[in-house]
């Protein structure tokens, strides 16, 4: 091990001149830990690159235990080192402390992946029985504590673990798609639906990187970068091409996914670190970095024998860089679906526009502005503004605004050029946002929120602040779309800007009864789907507005459900339980008796070797058991033995049913059933806030398998649970009001008053209930009472 040198601006360390050959590099989340290891020697090396000079903490040698082959790895940002063997032999070792640590209960002889979460919890998965282990790193004598177990449930057998992210976000692969489930709220969402076969060794043919924006997944030579808001993929890059992945150079937040692979071509590399080598001699002429680890600041790569820290930041904003690449037309709309995910980013800039708008008001028709080569001339002529992209004084792109039924003449207020590309134009009718493309030599609008700025007193100035206060750009509002007749066009004519304005845009020509616009925002969603299964989100578009095309044009309703009605979930097919409409989600957590009875006696019972503790634990386990039979004798009464067997889950299915190749379909009702963003608990109690499952009452939706599906579900999910407790309510009240009035004896009259305060009681809570139907819907709540009499209204 050599000492460490300071190189330059974009390399921040040579951490090692000679560790070879190495085949795992792994870094603690928050950068603290870098730790080696070495195939040659079998040895684990801790590096601190927390500081400016880097050193080592610890060092492992493997050769010490027998037969003992590195399988997975990972350190915590308080340097413990887990590292598991090819046969699953898990070994926990403290580098800073230098000592092993123990688990308090480890029944399971092998494990297949570990890693530490944000909140310094060890995850530990075994593949074979689908088990997830969490332990707690506050060390007791050397001994992690467990704090918590579950299963996944077995009703598919192909769950395969990819991998898990620091925001306990898991990665599984199934019946060739891929979700992500949240291990906190064990929901799923399906990310990915994949055609080509994958193999048996998922986690090294499949790589998962993620942040906030997108998850970046490698597939073999492809790369596919999902967006998380949006909820679809918005680009494909082939590992092959050259030229691809040059398109994203100007999003670092993307080139920081990209470069935590390996698989990477060495020509896209070179284009990345040949400045490095005109600023320092001692990197090779020729090097391809055979292993990477990329962070959210820095990368880490093993070139020529040497380990390397890079500044990604630095490297990507090197005035020397050269990235004017040409790139074919279909690169070019991917390249602008892709600008529409960054536009949140520029929430400050337009709130510095607004403010400096409102303290200094000064209205203009012509504006300028500059960068580079590129220059933009803004002109607003009465209700029209004229965009004008010059480049080296040549006029390269035009472009015209017009606004219609305006009442008031719209000025330039300001602007700010970002980039080459982009351009924030802040007028006295509201904020657009324009991006200019110049592989087509076009100018789109981008963004635009219809609002009245009359001058630097205006009282509605408070209101708009507020509006543009939260992190993200406001959706548009109606009148966005009524005054610009061009938003209407660019978002209808944008992929991504359909995806994340759609609803808006639909709900618009429907108020509007433009059915012409209604027509085809609804076939470029059928179309949009039926190329690509992963592009099912766009059908939310129109399910987020049923409960408008059931009040005014329901024709809409019965097309929908028979054009949507048998939507194949997945390209194959899979071995499941032959059952007619049994809805699911996919994955679940596998609610067994016995992982219930492991985590609680085997977790809890021995945190503490005292036997008073471990007595009361044992009284208090039997009180559970005998609560989990009383459970079980309820659920006979209200079922049958079949449902109970279902909901406890002890594997029986193999016995009773014979697995049967069935077909899985989706739902398309997708956002249907979802309560608004901004749902309020509390607000809740006053005022409801419903989903569109609730305003829409159609039986169209209904008659189709997906809507038979849809309220299998919800009866399921959390109907069935409410119809016991309400009715138990009533049933309660009924008999606490009915012994209360018959009870004439004075010795027991304090009785009466208890009973008659129940009754009170379950009173008022179901009469909060008509409160709050007669808020929702008073006229459908005046209706409905005739119903009690027999009486039609």
């Amino acid at each position: 091990m050599s000492q460490m040198n300071e190189i330059t601006l974009e390399i921040d360390e040579k951490i090692d001149d000679k560790i070879e050959p190495i085949i795992k590099i792994e870094v603690s989340r928050n950068e603290v830990y870098l730790v080696i290891y070495s195939h040659e020697d079998l040895s684990i090396v801790c590096w601190n690159i927390l500081f400016k000079d880097p050193f080592i903490e610890n060092t492992v040698k493997l050769s010490e235990e027998a037969n003992f082959d590195l399988h997975y790895m990972c350190v915590s940002n308080n340097g413990e080192l887990v590292y598991i063997s090819k046969n699953g032999t898990l070994k926990i070792y403290d580098m800073k402390c230098d000592q092993k640590i123990k688990l308090n209960w480890n029944n399971r002889k092998s494990y297949d992946y570990c890693t530490f979460n944000s909140e310094r919890v060890l995850i530990l998965y075994n593949d074979e029985h689908k088990r997830f282990l969490f332990y707690s790193t506050q060390t007791k004598n050397n001994i992690w504590y467990c704090v918590g177990t579950f299963q996944i449930s077995t009703y598919f057998e192909d769950f395969r673990l990819i991998s898990i992210s620091c925001n306990n976000e898991c990665y599984l692969f199934s019946n060739k798609s891929i979700y992500k489930w949240d291990l906190n709220t064990f929901m799923s969402t399906k990310i990915l639906v994949i055609d080509e076969n994958i193999g048996e060794n998922i986690r090294e043919n499949i790589r998962i990187i993620d942040n906030e924006k997108f998850i970046c997944t490698r597939i073999k030579d492809k790369i596919i970068i999902y967006s998380v808001e949006l909820k679809i993929p918005v680009a494909s890059l082939n590992l092959n091409n050259d030229i691809q992945p040059s398109m994203l150079d100007k999003y670092p937040t993307l080139c920081s996914l990209l470069f935590s692979d390996s698989m990477i071509m060495k020509d896209y590399w070179k284009k990345y670190l040949c400045q490095l080598k005109k600023q320092n001699d001692l990197l090779p002429k020729e090097f391809f970095p055979s292993v990477i680890r990329a962070t959210s600041e820095h990368i880490f790569v093993f070139i020529d024998g040497n380990i390397w820290k890079i500044d990604l930041k630095k490297t990507m904003t090197n005035e020397e860089y050269d990235n004017d690449v040409k790139i074919n037309e279909e690169m070019s709309k991917m390249y602008d679906h892709l600008h529409i995910l960054f536009l949140n980013s520029y929430m400050d800039t337009v709130r510095e526009l607004f403010q400096e708008a409102i303290t200094n008001y000064n209205s203009k028709y012509e504006l300028k502005a500059s960068q580079n080569s590129i220059e933009w001339r803004i002109t607003c002529n009465d209700y029209k503004i004229k965009l004008q992209v010059f480049k080296n004084n040549v006029s390269i792109c035009t472009r015209d605004v017009k606004f219609v039924e305006l009442t008031v003449v719209s000025s330039l207020l300001g602007f700010k050029l970002i980039n080459d590309d982009d351009i924030i134009i802040l007028t006295s009718i509201g904020p657009l946002i324009f991006h200019f493309n110049e592989n087509d030599k076009s100018i789109s609008l981008s963004y635009y929120y219809y609002y009245i700025i009359l001058n630097s007193i205006s009282k509605d100035n408070t209101k708009l602040l507020q509006i543009f206060s939260k992190p993200t750009l406001p959706l548009p509002n109606h009148e966005s779309f009524k005054y610009n007749v061009e938003w209407v066009l660019d978002v209808k004519n944008n992929k991504s800007s359909l995806l994340k304005y759609g609803v808006g845009l639909l709900k618009f020509a429907i108020k509007e009864h433009k059915l012409e616009l209604i027509e085809e925002i609804y076939k470029k969603c059928i179309n949009y789907f039926e190329k690509d299964f992963n592009n099912i989100m766009f059908l939310s578009i129109i399910n987020s507005n049923l409960p408008l095309l059931d009040k005014h044009y329901p024709e809409y309703i019965l097309r929908y459900s028979l054009e949507t009605e048998i939507i194949v979930d997945s390209p194959s097919y899979n071995i499941v339980n032959s059952l007619h409409l049994s809805s699911f989600q996919f994955p679940q957590k596998d609610y067994q008796f016995k992982a219930f009875f492991e985590q609680f006696i085997y977790l809890k019972s021995f945190r503490r070797n005292n036997i008073r503790t471990q007595i009361l634990t044992l009284i208090i386990s039997l009180i559970f058991i005998l609560m989990y039979l009383a459970l079980i004798i309820l659920l006979l009464i209200l079922g049958t033995f079949y449902r109970i067997i279902r909901f406890i889950n002890f594997d029986f299915n193999t016995v009773i049913t014979k697995k049967t190749p069935s077909f899985i379909f989706a739902s398309p009702y997708i956002n249907f059933v979802n309560y608004p963003k901004d749902y309020n608990r509390f607000l809740e109690l006053f005022w409801p806030q419903p989903s569109p499952f609730i305003e829409t009452i159609d039986s169209d939706i209904y008659k189709t398998w997906s809507g038979e599906a849809l309220l299998n579900f919800k009866w399921k999910k959390y109907g069935i649970v409410y119809h016991i407790f309400i009715w138990s309510g009533y049933l309660i009240l009924l008999i606490c009001f009915n012994v209360a009035a018959g009870i004439s004896q004075q010795e027991y009259v304090d009785i009466q008053k208890i009973l008659f305060i129940i009754s009170t009681l379950f009173e008022f809570i179901y009469l909060s209930f008509e409160v709050r139907q007669f808020i929702y819907n008073p006229i459908k709540w005046i209706l409905d009472i005739g119903k009690i009499y027999g009486i039609k209204l």
